[in-house]
């Protein structure tokens, strides 16, 4: 059965996702990962997009040298849940890519004027995309530090006040 919330919404489930990461696997004949850079994220098209990226490129929340340690999503079953990296530049290529007529836009929180808002987060980083096609406007916002619900509702709205 599929989750759902009290407005009949589908809920978000990380071991959902897992499970869809297993079948991708299944059905592919390929690791989830080989498939996803094939079929959804082709590396000539988002260059950046990474389940490892290098410690270097890695912006962790923290004081001082007390960084905390960025999960390790990218060596277990939950890869698929999330846990990816990549630049602001490549996410909002994908994110570009919704406003076709033809792509869904599952995942996405619609609005009657044509808004449509993708947020995602972890334990201290958060990154929101707002679309406003009917406007030609799309923005996007990542930030780490904030405890990620404050953070989610903080960028959404100054993503607002920029596109909107």
């Amino acid at each position: 059965p599929v989750l759902r919330n009290e407005h009949g919404h589908p809920r978000y489930s990380n071991l959902g996702y897992a499970f869809l990461g297993l079948v991708v696997e299944r059905a592919s004949g390929e690791d989830w990962w080989t498939a996803v850079r094939r079929l959804v994220l082709p590396a000539p098209r988002f260059p950046t997009v990474t389940a490892t990226p290098s410690p270097g490129l890695r912006r962790l929340p923290g004081l001082g040298p007390l960084r905390l340690k960025p999960w390790g999503l990218s060596q277990s079953a939950y890869r698929p849940a999330g846990g990816l990296w990549s630049t602001l530049p490549d996410l909002m290529a994908h994110a570009e890519l919704t406003t076709s007529p033809t792509a869904s836009r599952l995942g996405w929180h619609r609005d009657p004027s044509g808004l449509a808002v993708h947020t995602g987060s972890g334990r201290f980083s958060s990154c929101c995309v707002v679309l406003a096609p009917d406007r030609g406007a799309a923005g996007v916002a990542h930030s780490t530090g904030v405890p990620a619900p404050r953070l989610q509702r903080r960028l959404v709205d100054a993503l607002l006040d920029h596109v909107g």
